[in-house]
């Protein structure tokens, strides 16, 4: 890590803004994601979007790091619990 300038520490995204109902907000969505709710999740992700100024670099991440979330969870993390698991080699 210290070739590519960087402490190993995990990136944290965050949103600049002024207004708490929009941090209200962020843990909203935060919550939802935790509890596998990414229906309701999505919707406050784009309220999230709607209301925040995109035209900052900190917020546009947040907005995306939030989709590619939801994409990989819906996407790859629920059709995956949801399959029946495969037998293992020898079983049957």
């Amino acid at each position: 890590m210290e070739k590519m300038d960087r402490n190993g520490k995990r990136i944290e995204t965050g949103i600049q803004v002024e207004e708490y109902e929009i941090l209200e907000l962020k843990i909203e969505f935060s919550k939802y994601m935790h509890r596998k709710e990414y229906e309701k999740a999505e919707k406050i992700l784009f309220e999230i979007e709607s209301k925040i100024d995109r035209s900052e670099p900190e917020n546009k991440q947040y907005v995306e790091v939030g989709k590619i979330q939801l994409k990989y969870h819906v996407d790859y993390l629920v059709p995956k619990i949801r399959s029946p698991a495969s037998p293992r080699p020898g079983t049957m």
